[in-house]
């Protein structure tokens, strides 16, 4: 009966024979067999020994790719860690059950006082959830909630701020908001007003430089009863023949209220607070992408045996 011979028997033929050992030498001084047998054994451990190295390479790329994707969602957090821009458009409608405003790689959305909140454009997404496994206990989790929550304050601060300015030119012109007044008939504001008032107040609020709203931007069109921006040549209200200097003086002290209104305190502590946050925030997520690799596990490196 042929002598059996071991998976380790094998490997340690082509051990020698990678040693420069000849099949007969093998044969004659390590197995006492057919040379034959021998190349059989010594190609048998070659092909274990290519699968194996190959299979290695291939969970070692698919562990790279897996750690690449992880890395670019956090590079991705990280460009949303930013001050948010001037110019961010925030709805202001008091009837609204529900609105949301478009962040950078964010998104913040209010459905009550008691309800509002920023999320990452990836919350829910495997990806996402693989990357909170790998960094459970993170203490970057603890700052990125702190910049979301500052965030929800103060976006929420921007839209009460935008609120307070249509409440505001109403109650000064005694005219009434209207999206697209009609070419003839009652005198009112347009919804262009409410986005000069508010943006003259979060100018000079935040100290924005090269936004400055001054009274001279707010210009009275007595032949045609309007008052216009002169920015964008924009009608914001419509009054009676007679009283445009009168509607303009209005608008502007409306504007002058809101710059000092509560609503633009808590736009300023809001934002000083959200600076702080996002300093912390974007410190702790730098961190980790300076190691240019996740500790920890997630089911997909448990699955690839890592």
């Amino acid at each position: 009966m042929p002598k059996k011979f071991t998976t380790a028997d094998k490997n340690e033929w082509l051990k020698l024979y990678e040693q420069s050992k000849s099949e007969k030498y093998i044969a004659r001084e390590h197995a006492r067999c057919d040379p034959r047998t021998v190349k059989k054994g010594i190609d048998e451990a070659r092909r274990a020994r290519d699968a194996r190295d190959a299979t290695i390479e291939l969970v070692k790329g698919a562990l790279q790719n897996h750690h690449e994707s992880l890395l670019k969602v956090l590079e991705e957090i990280k460009s949303a860690l930013q001050m948010p821009p001037s110019n961010v458009e925030v709805p202001w409608k008091q009837d609204d059950s529900s609105l949301t405003v478009q962040l950078p790689v964010a998104k913040f959305s209010y459905v009550s006082e008691q309800k509002k909140e920023v999320s990452f454009q990836h919350k829910g997404s495997l990806i996402y959830e693989l990357l909170k496994e790998h960094m459970k206990r993170d203490k970057m989790w603890r700052h990125l909630h702190q910049w979301k929550t500052a965030m929800a304050e103060h976006i929420h601060a921007r839209v009460m701020l935008k609120r307070r300015a249509a409440v505001l030119l109403e109650e000064k012109t005694g005219l009434k908001l209207f999206d697209r007044p009609p070419e003839q008939g009652p005198y009112l504001l347009s919804y262009v007003a409410i986005s000069v008032a508010y943006d003259a107040a979060l100018t000079a609020t935040l100290g924005i430089p090269g936004r400055e709203i001054s009274d001279s931007d707010i210009v009275a069109y007595p032949e045609q009863s309007e008052v216009a921006y002169r920015s964008s040549n924009s009608p914001i209200a419509r009054s009676a023949p007679g009283e445009v200097e009168i509607c303009r003086e209005k608008i502007l002290e409306a504007i002058a209220e809101l710059k000092t209104s509560d609503e633009a305190k808590e736009i300023a502590a809001t934002y000083k607070k959200l600076e702080e946050s996002t300093r912390r925030a974007e410190r702790a997520v730098e961190e980790t992408l300076m190691l240019g690799f996740l500790l920890g596990q997630c089911r997909v490196c448990r699955r690839l045996g890592a």
